[in-house]
């Protein structure tokens, strides 16, 4: 049994605390999540998913996303996250500014912990971007350029004083996230190199990252109407490397109920394994809310701590994290940042930096 503990109360948006679609909602994820538990090689092969889907109606929204936690200082972490289409989520939704309209706005922020290193806009996907159809070249405007197809990609941005020029071989080492009819959601191991720059001055990087993609049905699909989203309304996602395994480690809640939750390694090898038994703590908030990308003042944690065990109830991560780097907006109601965790993994000492996304207006 997943056991995740929240020292905050989520909110009572839409469906109340209990309220049957919340409930239905996070236990068709929990179910679906399974799939990712215990140990696979499962491998991708089907690059022809991958792609926007910006015409017709095989789904509603799309997401890409490139999360690194290997970088060196001042940078640290690297993440680029682009949504295209309306989530029809109460965590991810901002319909604050709809240049598109639900179904054809495009959504990138991207971030370091460097100073100023922050990207946030919204586009007319279809007239500031040109996604093609196959997924080989993918623009927002003239911030950040993709281009392909699988395995091998480039990802190229260049904002206000900074940017970056990453090369990614991205391996077939997967983790299926969620796997159901409306929402798919995966990752792929992703090893890099290239530069970053940040006020004038080059560095050359290489490590190890997650390439993700997601794709869903949305309301907006069928109709641009407000209040439609679904009563999923907490998440984190957060990522570390040890070594040659990338951790990814995930929190969904409805209105206080528990969906999806635990840790998930990739190696080098090919081996994926999840690991669902899991606690992780918001133990200490900082001092002063922050205003989201809403304007909605929330709190960020100061202090966290993860603890993760295997089938037979072994440890296998126990670590306490201290947010000692920005949170900046990010999708929808949330944040995306980074802290620096303490603790063992796998029976090791582990110090290193973990990327964090961070959504619960309500806490």
């Amino acid at each position: 049994m997943v056991a995740i503990q929240q020292n905050y109360q989520v909110g009572q948006l839409g469906n109340g605390s209990g309220g049957l679609l919340p409930r239905a909602l996070m236990a068709l994820i929990k179910q679906q999540a399974r799939k990712a538990e215990g140990e696979h090689r499962r491998r991708f092969e089907t690059p022809d998913l991958l792609r926007p889907r910006l015409k017709g109606l095989s789904a509603g929204t799309v997401h890409y996303g490139l999360m690194i936690s290997d970088l060196p200082a001042p940078h640290n972490v690297l993440s680029v996250m682009m949504m295209i289409g309306r989530a029809g989520v109460q965590a991810f939704d901002n319909d604050t500014w709809l240049p598109g309209g639900r179904r054809h706005s495009a959504f990138l922020t991207t971030h370091t912990s460097a100073e100023g290193a922050h990207h946030y806009r919204q586009y007319d996907a279809r007239g500031e971007c040109d996604f093609q159809e196959d997924g080989s070249s993918l623009k927002w405007g003239g911030d950040l350029t993709i281009t392909g197809p699988y395995p091998h990609y480039r990802v190229t941005g260049r904002y206000d004083g900074w940017g970056y020029d990453l090369r990614l071989d991205v391996t077939d080492a997967l983790t299926r996230f969620i796997e159901m009819p409306i929402y798919h959601h995966m990752g792929l191991l992703a090893p890099y190199t290239g530069t970053i720059t940040h006020q004038g001055e080059t560095v050359e990087v290489s490590g190890l990252g997650t390439w993700e993609y997601a794709y869903g049905f949305t309301p907006y699909q069928l109709v641009d109407l407000p209040g439609l989203a679904l009563p999923w309304d907490t998440f984190s996602y957060q990522v570390a490397v040890a070594g040659d395994t990338m951790l990814s480690f995930g929190v969904i809640e409805a209105k206080g109920i528990r969906g999806a939750h635990g840790l998930y390694e990739r190696s080098l090898d090919g081996v994926t394994r999840g690991y669902p038994d899991s606690d992780f703590t918001v133990l200490e908030y900082q001092d002063e809310r922050q205003p989201n990308a809403l304007g909605v003042p929330c709190r960020i944690p100061k202090t966290v701590h993860w603890q993760v065990r295997d089938e037979s109830g072994e440890p296998i991560l126990d670590w306490t994290g201290h947010v000692d780097q920005p949170f900046v907006p990010g999708f929808g109601q949330g944040f995306i940042g980074a802290y620096r965790a303490e603790g063992t993994y796998r029976g090791r000492p582990f110090n290193d930096n973990v990327y964090c996304e961070y959504i619960n207006p309500s806490a």
